[in-house]
């Protein structure tokens, strides 16, 4: 009996240990993902590195608690901006669940996308896609029509065919991940709401600018009615790119409130420059452009070039666009001799990274035109 009585203390106190040693890894990790909404990156970083020290300790190396922190701590590097050390614990994890779980299962599914993304954000095209094929294929197997995962990987294949101009093959997995978001999430998400924008987006790079104000247009109607439950990446967003295209169609009445919201949040962006903002700084840009503001759009560019730069890197596509518009913007400037740095930039990196085949053969032109009509003034 003394026995007995001994064995079921031991199993409470086993089980009593556990709790409490899931409890501090939760403790830790809930506290990082704390931080990381309020944008502390210091303290997000250290507590999910706490966290994971204590799954190793308290589970092992080899345990689910572990793989789980791994890819907390990727997402707090990857929202951060540090997208080397993103791709290192995502690539740890993906190491682990896969000698571990196989590969044919919904946890690497999601390793999978997660790192394609950084790719994506980094701009190394060469592994992007097999990866999100492969991540696809896995989470069809498990798709009832609500699966948001298999819709996220959808929307960033999508994506990255758009980036690429392969615009069918886009607008086919942006709408059926939309399709699937909408039902699982419902319209008033902010998933859902940039959905739009991405598929709207893309309308305007086919040039059907009808259909990309529908779909802008509702996404900025949706985000506009709720400011608590859309963060300023996803307003912005909707903003901006509407402000394009009703400039673009000529709707000035309806594009100058937009202009004047825009003010307010490009303060922020200006203020913050992490790997999130860029794309939305960018569009900015763009806005002022529309709108021949063009001196107020070269300062954006000017400031948020270095940032790219130094955050991803000068392979990244954004990197190259806003040499571009800057090139452009100087060239409508008529200062040809900087229009023509700018531009002679942007070639010489789209031809080293053999991108952008279509538009650097475009801007080649461009280049050789503002070299041949401004030689004799500036290049001697």
């Amino acid at each position: 009996m003394t026995n007995i009585f001994k064995y079921i203390s031991f199993l409470l106190l086993l089980a009593f240990v556990s709790l409490f040693a899931q409890d501090t890894v939760k403790d830790l990790a809930d506290r990082s993902d704390q931080a990381l909404q309020k944008r502390d990156f210091k303290t997000a970083v250290d507590l999910g590195l706490k966290s994971l020290s204590e799954a190793i300790r308290l589970y092992g190396d080899s345990s689910s608690q572990y793989m789980a922190q791994l890819s907390k701590v990727g997402r707090i590097y990857f929202t951060k901006g540090d997208l080397d050390n993103a791709e290192k614990y995502y690539n740890k994890e993906k190491i682990l669940v896969s000698a571990i779980r196989g590969t044919s299962n919904p946890i690497y599914a999601r390793v999978v996308n997660n790192l394609s993304v950084v790719y994506q954000t980094l701009g190394r095209n060469d592994k992007i896609e097999q990866m999100l094929l492969e991540s696809i294929k896995i989470r069809q197997q498990f798709n009832d029509g609500k699966d948001t995962s298999y819709a996220k990987s959808l929307n960033n294949l999508g994506q990255y065919y758009y980036s690429i101009g392969r615009y069918p093959e886009a607008e086919s997995y942006l709408v059926e991940s939309i399709e699937i978001k909408k039902k699982a999430l419902g319209e008033n998400n902010p998933t859902y709401v940039t959905s739009l924008i991405n598929l709207g987006l893309l309308y305007k790079a086919i040039g059907n600018k009808e259909k990309s104000l529908e779909y802008i247009k509702n996404a900025y109607l949706i985000s506009s009615k709720d400011s608590l439950l859309f963060d300023d990446q996803t307003t912005a967003a909707a903003i901006f790119n509407l402000a394009i295209i009703y400039t673009e169609l000529g709707m000035k009445a309806e594009a100058e409130p937009l202009m004047a919201k825009s003010s307010t949040i490009q303060s922020k962006m200006m203020k913050e420059m992490n790997p999130a903002s860029f794309s939305t700084l960018y569009n900015l840009a763009q806005l002022q452009i529309s709108n021949k503001n063009h001196d107020e759009a070269f300062i954006v560019l000017e400031k948020a070039l270095p940032a790219i730069k130094q955050k991803l890197g000068i392979a990244h596509p954004l990197y190259s666009k806003c040499l571009k518009a800057m090139g452009i913007i100087k060239w409508i400037k008529e200062d040809y001799k900087s229009a023509y740095e700018y531009l002679n930039e942007t070639v010489q990196l789209c031809i080293a990274l053999e991108v952008c085949l279509k538009k650097w053969r475009i801007l080649t032109k461009l280049k050789n035109f503002i070299k041949k009509h401004s030689i004799f003034i500036y290049f001697k």
